[in-house]
């Protein structure tokens, strides 16, 4: 007897807490009604009818009542979000112990039921073999979590800073433009304007994150980092350097693999959460800045699940191309093209050097050793890289402050980080040869083969276009 109230006390407490979530970024407000009319299904039919019919529940709850399963989506905020929750209640010194006991413990009532729940793919499952794989892997999550709700949670709307006056005219002259570029970027390609970008959030630092690209010693490849609910990565982002610095050393010392660290300054979260304008776009001229709004929002409405070159490779296509009908006729865009061309035609010659290192390596195959390996990449960076470089950027009259590619440090890791992005490019311009039409009429045709390709069984988007391409 005493069960039913106790169920009933907590319904009201999980639903309380989901109403609060609509305002309060740090906790999910879905999770929360699901896990309240669960409760008042086993404690009063008439208020687990009341909540099924409330329109703030939507479609969530009557997707759990009709097929019984949860959105991957909401699985994952609730893992992220409920998980911050908890360490921001147990580290304050001002909540009483009891308020702690009872909040944890609805908190964690509410992630295990969501977690143990069916969804379209095995999610609980996997978040469940994460968290029992490692501490490490835990710890990063988590730190990677704290560092994403802090971008949200510092962020200001654009209509405030812009009316501000303390805040630099030149500052909200960029906001301005990324809000142009993003109301062009959803309407060229048809799509209903995202909340994207509507806020912007000041960063304590230059850049917003830090990527470590790591190779094995005896081969120019990128090393895969594998989460099992999210897929595989060739890098690892770190919001806080001193962090990518520190696993960059451990895997030198632990794995025995090269490593390399390097700053990004904008990055997209594939619509999980509402991307912020970064203080780290600042730094970027206007027509870079553009390209860059353009690159990010391609993501928002094109992205193949754990196949990060080739997204990243068409968002830097089709980020290019729209610039060109943003800026159309304006000598900013012919200077600008100018450039790029000079730029492309450097990467390529990288890309042809990085190439002649690879077939060396090959050819040594299981004779070579770390030491050998680290003697050979050495001496072509100082032989050969360099001083081609050099050369080349000379005959393309680049001027050497911006001839980064003579300069910079390379390692096994930096030269398969450079061929994650670069290697597909041609293959993607000569797609769009294939199709008749503007630049929309490709996005349209690509976005029709990814569909198809999703239903099929090839495990390889290029190798689906290719064989498509070959059967018309």
């Amino acid at each position: 007897m005493l069960l039913r109230p106790l169920l009933f006390f907590f319904a009201w407490i999980s639903f309380l807490l989901g109403m609060i979530g609509i305002f309060i970024p740090l906790l999910p407000t879905t999770p929360f009604l699901i896990f309240s009319a669960f409760l008042f299904s086993k404690s009063s039919e008439r208020f687990h009818q009341w909540i099924l019919n409330l329109p703030i529940a939507g479609p969530a709850i009557k997707e759990w009542r009709n097929h019984r399963v949860v959105r991957t989506k909401a699985k994952i905020l609730c893992f992220a979000m409920i998980t911050m929750s908890l360490y921001f209640i147990l580290m304050n010194k001002d909540i009483l112990l009891m308020v702690k006991i009872l909040v944890s413990l609805i908190l964690s009532s509410v992630l295990v039921y969501i977690l143990t729940r069916k969804s379209m793919i095995l999610i609980s499952s996997l978040m469940l073999m994460t968290l029992s794989s490692s501490c490490s892997s835990v710890g990063y999550i988590f730190e990677q979590g704290l560092g994403q709700f802090k971008l949200q949670w510092n962020s200001q709307s654009n209509d405030t800073l812009l009316k501000d006056p303390n805040i630099d005219q030149k500052y909200k002259d960029k906001i301005l433009l990324v809000e142009d570029a993003k109301k062009y970027f959803y309407h060229y390609f048809n799509k209903k304007n995202q909340p994207i970008y509507s806020q912007t959030t000041f960063l304590a630092d230059e850049a917003v994150t830090y990527l470590v690209v790591a190779s094995e010693p005896t081969k120019i490849e990128a090393y895969e980092f594998s989460f099992p609910f999210v897929g595989s990565f060739p890098y690892l982002g770190f919001f806080k350097k001193e962090s990518a610095e520190n696993f960059s050393k451990r895997l030198q010392k632990e794995e025995k693999l090269v490593t390399w660290v390097r700053p990004v300054y904008a990055y997209s979260t594939l619509g999980y959460f509402e991307d912020r304008i970064l203080s780290s776009f600042f730094q970027y001229d206007d027509i870079e800045l553009v390209e860059l709004v353009f690159h990010e929002l391609f993501h928002t409405i094109f992205f193949l699940k754990g196949d990060v070159e080739i997204n990243e490779n068409l968002a830097t296509y089709f980020s290019a191309e729209l610039l060109k009908e943003y800026y159309k006729g304006q000598d900013l865009l012919i200077e600008f093209e100018r450039s790029r061309m000079k730029m492309e035609k450097s990467h390529q010659e990288i890309v042809r050097l990085i190439h002649i290192l690879r077939n060396e390596f090959n050819k040594l195959g299981h004779y070579m050793t770390r030491k050998s390996a680290d003697e050979l990449t050495s001496r072509f960076v100082q032989e050969v890289f360099h001083p081609q470089m050099t050369l080349f950027c000379q005959e393309l009259k680049l001027e050497m402050d911006h001839c980064y590619q003579a300069k910079e440090t390379w390692n096994q890791a930096s030269f398969a980080a450079f061929l994650t992005y670069e290697e597909e490019q041609l293959e993607i311009a000569s797609w769009r040869k294939g199709v008749q039409g503007e630049l929309k009429d490709f996005y349209f045709w690509l976005d029709q083969q990814r569909n198809l390709f999703e239903k099929s069984d090839e495990d390889s988007f290029v190798s689906f276009i290719q064989k498509e391409k070959e059967r018309l």
